[in-house]
């Protein structure tokens, strides 16, 4: 639709189609709106170039606003299901010889073996605590300059990891601390899952895609043999899951919060972990 520089929108029109061209008027630049719960338009609207004339179109969009909230309901029900089913697997490990040792009764002396088993659990408890703590305060996400070829540095230093890294930076707006807890976790479970080779014989490379708003980090795992709980191989339709780690489901979600994403296959130089870190 076309209106004339002196010409009001139709009382029919949506509202909210009558309130982007008052915008484009007001501040003579394009406006737009996206369809959701509170309005099933999409509406887009700008001025025609050399006049003061508003072009503007819409559409309704209820069938694509009701598609993306019953995906979202399967998402979080999704979710709520790999969490259950993690910290039935974390809490129940933890606890096995807790449990051993209060069946037994209290008479009963402990064994050397026994109470180095303990200690171990406790410990795994107390690990399971802190990233519950962290899970409670993700929603607090602070966005910050980061240098993820630096990040990731410091990180293969601290686990004798090396690391291959380009020239450039890879800066982008993200929480350190998160990401930093993120890429710590899979590279700590994928050094667990590899007994006593740890992360030897691995490399963490990073690289940079894209400038401005649409860099994005590229961090990858190169080696073999790589599996990471949870991750590797991706659950099938079905199967046993296999989420055994919370830091792993953690790290996933603040993969998601920067809108990045986890990828594991064949590379170049045999099985490749893929990470892509956005700005948040």
């Amino acid at each position: 639709m076309l209106l004339a520089a002196d010409e009001e929108p139709s009382g029919s029109l949506p509202l909210i189609v009558r309130e982007v061209v008052g915008e484009v008027r007001h501040q003579g630049a394009d406006g737009r709106r996206e369809p959701g719960v509170e309005q099933p338009y999409r509406v887009r609207a700008g001025l025609v170039p050399g006049g003061r004339d508003v072009w503007v179109r819409w559409e309704e969009a209820s069938a694509e606003v009701a598609a993306n909230r019953e995906s979202d309901r399967r998402a979080r029900r999704g979710l709520l299901r790999e969490l259950a089913l993690t910290l039935s697997h974390e809490l129940g490990n933890a606890l096995v010889s807790l449990a051993t040792f209060r069946q037994a009764g209290a008479d009963r002396p402990l064994t050397a073996a026994m109470l180095e088993t303990m200690r171990a659990d406790i410990g795994r408890l107390q690990r399971l605590n802190a990233h519950l703590g962290l899970m409670q305060t993700m929603h607090e996400a602070e966005s910050g300059t980061v240098d993820v070829r630096e990040l990731a540095q410091e990180i293969g230093r601290s686990l004798g990891l090396r690391v291959e890294a380009v020239s450039e930076s890879a800066v982008l707006n993200a929480d350190r601390r998160l990401l930093d807890f993120a890429l710590r976790s899979i590279l700590e479970t994928v050094g667990e899952n590899r007994g006593e080779l740890g992360l030897r014989e691995l490399a963490l490379k990073v690289r940079r895609a894209g400038d401005g708003p649409e860099t994005i980090a590229l961090v990858s795992l190169k080696g073999r043999p790589l599996e990471l709980e949870g991750v590797l191989p991706p659950p099938a339709e079905d199967a046993v899951p296999n989420h055994g780690h919370l830091k792993v489901l953690l790290a996933r979600e603040i993969l998601a919060l920067h809108h990045g994403e986890i990828h594991a296959g064949p590379g170049m130089e045999g099985t490749e972990i893929l990470i892509s870190i956005r700005h948040l």
